[in-house]
């Protein structure tokens, strides 16, 4: 074994979802506001 129990493993994939889940909402949005693009420093591209 890893040494990780089930809840710990359970945690994680419940952070990377909505981790996922974000990024996904970030781009949708990206896309709607494309004309401030040059006004949001801290969105990549």
């Amino acid at each position: 074994g890893s040494g990780t129990s089930v809840s710990d493993v359970n945690r994680l994939l419940k952070q990377y979802a909505q981790l996922k889940k974000m990024m996904k909402g970030l781009k949708q949005m990206e896309g709607r506001m494309g004309k401030l693009k040059g006004s949001l420093p801290f969105l990549p591209r």
